[in-house]
């Protein structure tokens, strides 16, 4: 039977109240009928069209913030006696001291008073058509678009770029390794912060919400085999593409 329905979804997310509804309705150009002679010789003169109205309510809540959660420090090994164990005393195990090298974990991060939830939209049609009896052909598009994403760590606040005033120029060692070989390949020159923005003091990653949205379109072919002669059968091809900015 052909016809074609549509859905959207307005928001999802949130610790607020939303609502979600979907209706779908045909007109009797678009519906067939089984009124065939067997019917009419009982007395039956006509069918009426089918309506259909559904209404859905949804509560969602997420928790993007955990309070408690593994925390892992990385420190620089300093191998004083060369037998590759360590020893205590090889490291300053100070998250302020010198040999201080990064955090991971609840203890660098802040929290943001400006972020936002991200907003999720969605809308979807598909369409159905009979290609013969028993077997049905539907094809479906659904569009869907998120924007306010979160940039995960997020950058730290607490170390602006200003502090990465250190100028430090390599060698590039190519493939193998080990310098002073043909396959050397240029300098390469990055930046180390200030000793001033070193410890975990410095260290406060703040979530924050992408000004890019992200988007996916998806496609979706079914062709349908309903049940006759006891066998039936299904077969379906989709594609998804996505827009990431």
């Amino acid at each position: 039977m052909p016809g074609i329905s549509m859905v959207a979804v307005i928001k999802s997310g949130g610790n607020a109240f939303h609502g979600l509804y979907s209706a779908s309705a045909e007109t009797p150009t678009l519906q067939s009928n089984n009124l065939d002679d067997r019917l009419r010789s009982q007395g039956l003169t006509a069918v009426q069209p089918v309506k259909t109205l559904r209404l859905c309510l949804r509560r969602t809540a997420r928790h993007q913030l955990q309070q408690e959660a593994l925390q892992t420090a990385t420190f620089t090994w300093h191998d004083l006696n060369g037998d590759k164990l360590y020893q205590p005393g090889e490291v300053n195990l100070n998250l302020n001291g010198f040999d201080f090298v990064s955090v991971n974990g609840a203890i660098g991060n802040v929290m943001n008073p400006n972020l936002k939830q991200p907003l999720y939209s969605e809308s979807a049609t598909s369409y159905e058509h009979e290609l013969a009896p028993s077997v049905g052909f539907n094809t479906s598009y659904v569009y869907r678009r998120s924007t306010d994403n979160y940039n995960i760590p997020g950058p730290n606040v607490a170390r602006p770029l200003s502090a990465y005033n250190i100028r430090i120029t390599r060698r590039d060692p190519g493939a193998d390794g080990i310098l002073g070989t043909a396959d050397d390949g240029g300098s390469v020159t990055f930046f180390d912060y200030s000793p001033a923005y070193r410890g975990v003091a410095f260290v406060q990653n703040e979530l924050q919400n992408s000004p890019l949205p992200n988007q996916f379109h998806t496609v979706e072919f079914t062709v349908t085999k309903r049940p006759t002669r006891r066998w039936q059968g299904s077969a379906s091809f989709w594609m998804v593409k996505n827009h990431r900015w």
